[in-house]
């Protein structure tokens, strides 16, 4: 139950970060091999999750896609499995 309950407060908190303005977010260049580290990290089970070797540099809204890919990779260990 603590588990559920810390999803939806994730859940809520994403939403609300979304909400206040992510659209305002700057957009700004990045490694997405870095991007996915980052997202793979936040998730807790970093060590379950194969990264690419190579990069390449994206333009975009960093926050936003992490979260994105944060998301993909939690529920692809939740339900993949």
């Amino acid at each position: 139950m603590s588990s559920d309950v810390k999803q939806m407060q994730l859940m809520v908190n994403e939403y609300l970060d979304f909400a206040r303005g992510d659209a305002g977010e700057e957009l700004a260049e990045f490694e997405l091999i870095d991007l996915l580290g980052q997202a793979a990290r936040a998730t807790g089970k970093a060590d379950r999750i194969t990264l690419p070797d190579e990069s390449v540099r994206l333009s975009g809204r960093p926050r936003a896609m992490q979260r994105a890919f944060t998301n993909l990779m939690e529920n692809a260990l939740r339900y993949g499995s």
